[in-house]
């Protein structure tokens, strides 16, 4: 990227499927968009055909490019969104470390934790890329890609340490259907969007149980929201983001829908089904399985207790058995609450 830049391109790093909505949407606003994707068959349908393996129904603009070659694809760019799995950034940020001018708005839409070092997305692009601190920031909130793309009224929270980034990013990216919300707590609202993935996946388990229902999956809620609240708080995440929309709202969204892979996953596991065998049916990538583990290390780290991500951590890694979820929360294996002393 040079900083002698089109201030109207902007580049895409990855075309799952949040990374060819976000792509889709801009480019149907009128920006200039360069979608890049490392699998040659998944670009190949994208340029042929304008459809996307996994968004069939979604008809794709004839003014996105399509591309494989990364430093293409960051040529002359205002604005670099990373849309990979949260696993992959560190690949990723590696890649483009040449090719980056800190001057390019970076904005990650991932949501996890890397389970080697425990840092954030950002936090892993800041410690690749020198000089990138103030400008890379997250976009999260409740949303899923599907119902943006069809034009669903949505509401997003940017998050950073920079506020002209922030607001000349929200410029750039508050676009119908997105109505985009700024916030300095770019480390609360990160965590966020990691803990609910994985505490979508424990919902999901309670849906999945027998003997269950909607006062289970409420208690289980309230239960996970107290806890990623305590744990956020004690990174340095503010108190009130924990009332927000990357929080909050995501967790309502993510961990009360069938739409949501973390909550699909893990309602096959409370239907019996092993963790690896849901993985393989879930096919696309299932953030919260990872970030059980890192965030399972990270709370043991800072000394915090958190029965919910530990019980969630011996289900999918351990095979416990789903109906220890409930013990977890207080309960015994048939729902009968326990005696408090």
């Amino acid at each position: 990227m040079t900083k002698s830049r089109n201030k109207h391109k902007i580049t895409v790093l990855g075309a799952g499927i949040w990374g060819t909505v976000m792509a889709n949407l801009l480019a149907c606003h009128g920006r200039k968009v360069c979608l890049w994707e490392f699998f040659k068959d998944v670009a190949g349908k994208i340029k042929s055909e304008g459809t996307h393996p996994d968004l069939p129904d979604l008809n794709l603009t004839s003014r996105l490019s399509v591309t494989t070659d990364i430093k293409a694809a960051l040529e002359n760019s205002c604005m670099c969104i990373i849309a990979v799995p949260s696993k992959h950034v560190r690949k990723i940020a590696r890649k483009i470390k040449k090719y980056a001018d800190p001057s390019v708005l970076f904005v990650s839409l991932s949501k996890g934790i890397e389970t080697s070092s425990l840092k954030t997305a950002c936090e892993v692009m800041e410690e690749e890329i020198p000089g990138l601190r103030d400008r890379i920031m997250i976009l999260s909130g409740p949303s899923f890609a599907a119902e943006v793309c069809k034009g669903v009224p949505t509401q997003m929270i940017l998050a950073g340490k920079n506020m002209n980034g922030l607001l000349e990013a929200r410029r750039i990216l508050n676009l119908h259907p997105l109505r985009i919300e700024i916030s300095p707590d770019r480390k609360g609202v990160e965590l966020g969007g990691a803990l609910k993935n994985v505490y979508a996946i424990g919902s999901g388990i309670i849906e999945g149980l027998k003997n269950t229902g909607k006062n289970t999956e409420a208690a289980f809620l309230t239960q996970s929201m107290l806890e990623m609240h305590k744990i956020i708080t004690r990174l340095g995440g503010k108190p009130e983001t924990t009332r927000g929309l990357s929080v909050t709202g995501d967790m309502i969204l993510t961990g009360t829908s069938r739409k949501s892979r973390n909550f699909q996953f893990g309602e096959k596991i409370g239907r019996g089904m092993k963790p690896e065998t849901a993985r393989t049916e879930i096919k696309t990538a299932v953030e919260g399985f990872e970030s059980v583990l890192s965030m399972k290390k990270l709370c043991r780290e800072i000394k915090i207790k958190a029965p919910i991500i530990e019980t969630l951590w011996e289900i999918l890694y351990t095979n416990s058995g789903p109906l220890r979820i409930l013990e977890a929360m207080g309960f015994n294996a048939n729902g009968a609450k326990k005696s408090r002393k």
